[in-house]
């Protein structure tokens, strides 16, 4: 006889089904998803190298983390999913190097794998299990690598946070500036203090005002994390697309809807107006189905 479980995984989300526009926003986010999996597919149609099969790869990973966080948000699992988007933006400052350095990325992206490589064979050494010894060359040049990266605290572009996201400004425009500095000095600052354990993290295993453990509930934070997470995605894809010279339109299309559905609207807009009225937030649904639902 199978034991019932404690736990069902994703029980949380029977109690996100109160929110009217749940549905909504977690499938206005699987469609910008398919849409920039729709996009990447068309680099597929010419054979990729250099710098372009760089930027095809680190899309391919954006997917898979942004696909991981609709689904952790779909069960209400606002903090996973934020951990993530903290890999997420960071590759926006990744892909942005890449596309400004055509030329320097692929060598770079080489040499700092060699790095991993001979640092991993190096530690089965140190462990008693070589797969391979290291020879004389390959330890020079491990501690050539190791210096030249810092160790292991380098990026592997060895460009710095602010030389990167001067890189993203560049890119969006002077206008931007502001938001994007919002993005990388609050929202990733945020998403790095739930990655690590804290008294903060803990909090949202908390009821409202902290009063009880929320033991099987969605987190606040759900909402927030899916977001960001598509401003990470939209930005990645948004670079891939200008790199392969690629129609963004649809993309851009399908953001702004799930940018809107995941606004808040004051009551005073909605007041007065008829159920079939465009909704205020600019999600292209009526009224009726979107922000009056």
């Amino acid at each position: 006889m199978q034991r019932r479980r404690v736990h069902q995984v994703g029980f949380a989300r029977h109690l996100l089904d109160a929110d009217p526009l749940y549905s909504r926003r977690i499938e206005a986010a699987k469609d910008l998803l398919d849409e920039g999996a729709r996009l990447l597919d068309e680099t597929g149609r010419t054979s990729v190298r250099g710098e372009r099969l760089l930027l095809v790869v680190q899309t391919t990973r954006a997917i898979h983390i942004f696909e991981s966080v609709i689904a952790l948000c779909e069960i209400g699992r606002g903090v996973p999913a934020s951990m993530l988007n903290r890999a997420l933006l960071e590759e926006v400052l990744e892909v942005s190097w890449v596309a400004a350095n055509p030329d320097l990325a692929p060598a770079r992206a080489d040499e700092h794998d060699r790095l991993i490589q001979l640092a991993e064979r190096a530690l089965e050494e140190q462990l008693g299990e070589p797969t391979t010894s290291l020879s004389a060359e390959e330890r020079k040049e491990l501690s050539r690598l190791r210096a030249k990266y810092d160790g292991f605290q380098a990026s592997w572009t060895l460009a710095s946070v602010p030389e990167r996201l001067d890189l993203v400004k560049a890119r969006w425009g002077p206008n931007t500036g502001r938001a994007i500095d919002m993005l990388y000095e609050r929202v990733q600052r945020q998403n790095n203090v739930l990655l690590h354990a804290s008294p903060t993290a803990y909090g949202y295993a908390m009821t409202h005002g902290r009063r009880n453990i929320n033991r099987a509930g969605p987190d606040p934070r759900w909402r927030e994390a899916l977001s960001h997470g598509a401003v990470g995605f939209y930005l990645i894809v948004r670079v891939l697309a200008d790199a392969f010279h690629i129609d963004w339109q649809v993309v851009e299309q399908r953001f702004d809807v799930l940018r809107c559905l995941l606004s808040d609207i004051e009551p005073e807009r909605v007041a007065g107006l008829p159920a079939d009225a465009p909704c205020p937030c600019g999600s292209g649904r009526v009224l009726s189905r979107c922000h009056q639902a």
